[in-house]
């Protein structure tokens, strides 16, 4: 990218953003904005696809170009975007999910028509397939192995998966996994008593 000049870049990139459209994970982004979870969205983005979102969720939250700034520089803008050892209190505070695999654990967002979940898993290897309404997902940190119905994959950390509603799918976790995943259905997990 750094060989091309600016307009160059703007017409190799703009035949993907003209077809993006709106997904699992803009909702999602949204909804964690709209209930006071997450108060600000960085994107590297050239799209408006979570201001989209939010706004079909009633939620209209302010938008910075960080592209024009004269103060800000991108280096600036990566320091302290990392994981650390566990997820940030604006998580921890959420409810435990009521998970019976030892090794699992997640923290539950929910809403009426769905429930976001904050897994944080153990090496605990196979987790046996199953299904269940749709799931859409995304990897914070580690490596797992998915199958979803018959084809396996390995997905690491920036890499996002979708599980139709009653599609067989199952997970290897050989690492340290975190997850962000969005359930299509609002009583997959329940809150831990």
């Amino acid at each position: 990218m750094a060989e091309l000049a600016l307009a160059e870049r703007r017409d190799l990139i703009a035949h993907f953003v003209d077809k993006a459209k709106i997904n699992w994970a803009h909702i999602a982004i949204g909804q964690l904005m709209k209930h006071g979870y997450v108060d600000r969205v960085l994107t590297t983005n050239f799209d408006l696809l979570v201001v989209r979102a939010c706004a079909m969720l009633c939620h209209h939250p302010a938008v910075y170009d960080f592209a024009s700034s004269q103060v800000l520089k991108p280096a600036d803008l990566i320091k302290g975007f990392q994981m650390n050892d566990k997820f940030p209190d604006i998580i921890q505070n959420l409810p435990d999910v009521d998970i019976a695999v030892e090794g699992v654990r997640g923290k539950l967002l929910q809403s009426q028509d769905m429930q976001v979940v904050f897994f944080d898993i153990d090496p605990v290897g196979e987790i046996a397939p199953h299904s269940h309404a749709a799931q859409w997902g995304v990897v914070l940190e580690g490596e797992m192995d998915l199958t979803i119905g018959e084809e396996t994959k390995t997905y690491r950390p920036g890499d996002s998966y979708y599980i139709p509603a009653g599609v067989l799918h199952g997970a290897t976790f050989h690492t340290h996994f975190r997850a962000l995943d969005l359930f299509a259905e609002p009583q997959r997990y329940k809150a831990k008593a």
